[in-house]
């Protein structure tokens, strides 16, 4: 069992380090903080969610966003190494068609850890990637 958890983490360090994200390096990092962020990949899948999936992580340590079609607010903060503490999710309660509004919003309770690569910030949970973002103009 012990073994098997060690393979696990492994093969999630691999999947990051090899994801394509890490071309833009870092001589193109966007700042994590006051930047919009829009998910390109979800749950290991390509997300094409023009406008209606972001992030913004602003100064005060407040992170607010829009899912789809309920917005939503959480507590944050970063610690060394990129470890995240996500706290106090709270969103509007809109009853949506679209599926993911409701998983995305629920991922923040468990997103632990941040990578920033280029223009790409990815969120992990216990070392598996779970969304990446890139920076983008939102129009609010």
């Amino acid at each position: 069992m012990k073994n098997s958890k060690i393979l696990l983490l492994i093969i999630a360090c691999l999947i990051v380090a090899c994801c394509p994200c890490r071309k833009n390096g870092s001589k193109y990092r966007k700042p994590m903080q006051e930047t919009n962020w829009r998910m390109v990949q979800f749950e290991g899948r390509t997300f094409d969610a023009g406008e209606r999936y972001y992030i913004v992580f602003h100064t005060n340590g407040r992170l607010e966003g829009y899912a789809g079609c309920n917005r939503f607010s959480a507590d944050y903060t970063v610690g060394e190494n990129g470890l995240l503490s996500i706290t106090s999710v709270n969103s509007s309660q809109q009853e949506c068609a679209d599926r993911n509004d409701g998983r995305f919003i629920s991922m923040f309770s468990s997103i632990d850890h941040l990578e920033m690569d280029g223009s790409l910030m990815m969120l992990l949970s216990s070392g598996e990637l779970v969304a990446i973002f890139e920076e983008a103009p939102v129009s609010r």
